[in-house]
């Protein structure tokens, strides 16, 4: 189990700090390598690697990457992850590609879905995020 946080963890982690994009995109392939059939990690390490490739501009892909990424967790019904860091980072791709309205479209979903989901809790320590 504690793999799993800290593989789901890693391309949300090296996208906040000092990650040069190459690298942060590296890791990101590296998750999606190693994820299995984990649609959740999948998804992470792909609208992770949406925002990087955004920083670069590969608007189209990184646009491609959160689609992607978004099927991956309507299938299986994460709608904290989706309301969450799912949509800080689609948010992230639409404000690097210039188009602010969609980013505050998303945010704006984000915030207020993530008072009705039925399944929330952020431990103290850990970073974990169950969803419903």
């Amino acid at each position: 189990m504690r793999t799993e946080h800290a593989r789901i963890g890693i391309p949300l982690v090296v996208s906040g700090g000092p990650t040069p994009v190459e690298t942060g995109i590296r890791r990101c392939n590296d998750v999606l390598a190693q994820a299995g059939d984990d649609r959740k990690a999948m998804a992470t390490a792909l609208f992770t690697r949406a925002k990087f490739e955004a920083m670069r501009g590969e608007i189209a892909q990184a646009r491609e990457l959160v689609a992607r990424a978004r099927t991956l967790l309507e299938d299986i019904a994460l709608t904290v992850w989706l309301a969450g860091p799912f949509t800080q980072m689609a948010a992230w791709v639409e404000i690097l590609a210039g188009d602010h309205q969609t980013a505050e479209a998303q945010l704006r979903w984000g915030v207020e879905t993530l008072p009705r989901s039925a399944s929330l809790s952020f431990p103290r320590f850990g970073g974990q995020v169950r969803g419903c």
